[in-house]
C-alpha cells in the first residue's frame, strides 16, 4: 500500500508539474501576443500629385483624402509615425506647382521625411513650409542637404520599444545626385550599426533600386525593417527579416504597418473617394489653385 501511495504521489507531482508548465507556456504566448507594436504609416514617390482627379474607374489619390485617414489614426494612436520616403515633388520643373504642393503637404505634418532628388527641384532656398511650419524632421544618415537643417538619425521610445530610424541613399544614387545632395562626411548609420543592442528595433528608410537594396540587405543583415523608397515598388516582405515595404507611388496607397520584434503586419490603404476628405486640406487645395493658373 505504501508503495502504491508513493507511485500515486509521484504521478500527481508529475501531473502538477506538467500542468504548471503548460500554464506558464500559455502565459508566455499570451504576453507575446499582447506586445504593443510600433505603428507607422508610410508612402513615398508622391511625384507632385495633390488631388484625386475624379476620372476613370475608381480614381485614387488626393491629399485631402489621405489627410483624413492619417488624422484618424493619429487620434487613435498618438505614438504613430507618418513617414514620407522622399520624392514627393514633381519629376519636372514646375515652381508654382511645387510651391502649392509644399503649402498643402505641410498640413499632413509627416513626422519624418527623407529628401530625394525631386524634392529639391525648384527649391533654391530649400524647404520652407515643410519642416519650419509643420515640424517635420528631415533625416539624412549618409548624405547631406544644403539648405535645411537635418538630423542623421532618430532614436525614439514607442510603447516601451526603443526604435532607431535612419535614412540611407544608395551610392549609385548619390553619384547621380545634383549639387544639393552630397555624401555625408560622417555616415551615421555605419557608425551606429555595430553598436545597436539586439533588443532595439532598427529601421532604415532606403532610397535605391532593387540591386542596391539586395546589396544593402546582404551587408547589413541585422536591420529589422526597411522602408524602400525611390523604386516605386509595391513589395511587401513581412515573413522574414529584414521586413521590406515598398513605398509605391503617386499617393494612391498608404502602408499601415504594425511592427513587432519578430513579425510585421502590413495593410495597404487605398486612398480613394470612399474616404471622407479633410475639410481644411480641401479648402487649402481650392484656395491655392490660383498659384498654378497661367
Amino acid at each position: 500500500m505504501a508503495f502504491i501511495g508513493s507511485v500515486i504521489g509521484k504521478i500527481c507531482m508529475e501531473y502538477s508539474f506538467i500542468k504548471l508548465t503548460i500554464i506558464m507556456l500559455v502565459l508566455l504566448v499570451s504576453c507575446k501576443n499582447q506586445e504593443t507594436p510600433v505603428e507607422i504609416l508610410f508612402w513615398s514617390n508622391l511625384n507632385g500629385n495633390l488631388e484625386n482627379c475624379g476620372c476613370g474607374d475608381h480614381p485614387k489619390g488626393g491629399l485631402d483624402l489621405a489627410g483624413s485617414f492619417i488624422n484618424k489614426r493619429r487620434s487613435a494612436n498618438p505614438d504613430l509615425l507618418f513617414i514620407d520616403g522622399g520624392n514627393f515633388g514633381n519629376t519636372y520643373s514646375y515652381p508654382a506647382h511645387n510651391l502649392r504642393m509644399e503649402i498643402v503637404y505641410s498640413q499632413l505634418k509627416p513626422e519624418i521625411l527623407t529628401p530625394g532628388f525631386q524634392d529639391l527641384v525648384d527649391r533654391p532656398n530649400g524647404f520652407g513650409y515643410i519642416g519650419q511650419v509643420s515640424g517635420t524632421r528631415f533625416i539624412c544618415s549618409n548624405y547631406e542637404i544644403k539648405k535645411n537643417d537635418f538630423i542623421p538619425s532618430l532614436k525614439k521610445t514607442i510603447n516601451g520599444q526603443m526604435v532607431h530610424i535612419y535614412s540611407v541613399m544608395a551610392p549609385s544614387l548619390l553619384q547621380q545626385a545634383g549639387k544639393e545632395i552630397l555624401p555625408a562626411e560622417t555616415d551615421q548609420f555605419q557608425i551606429d550599426y555595430q553598436k545597436l543592442a539586439n533588443d532595439d528595433l532598427l529601421l532604415v528608410i532606403f532610397q535605391g533600386m532593387e540591386e542596391d537594396l539586395d546589396n544593402f540587405c546582404k551587408t547589413y543583415p541585422a536591420v529589422d525593417c526597411i522602408l524602400w523608397s525611390f523604386a516605386q515598388s509595391d513589395r511587401i516582405q513581412s515573413g522574414i527579416k529584414p521586413f521590406i515595404i515598398g513605398g509605391r507611388s503617386d499617393g494612391e496607397y498608404l502602408l499601415d504597418l504594425q511592427i513587432y520584434r519578430e513579425h510585421l503586419k502590413a495593410e495597404v490603404i487605398t486612398i480613394d473617394q470612399e474616404l471622407s476628405p479633410d475639410s481644411r486640406i480641401r479648402n487649402l487645395l481650392d484656395s491655392t489653385q490660383i498659384l498654378i493658373k497661367p
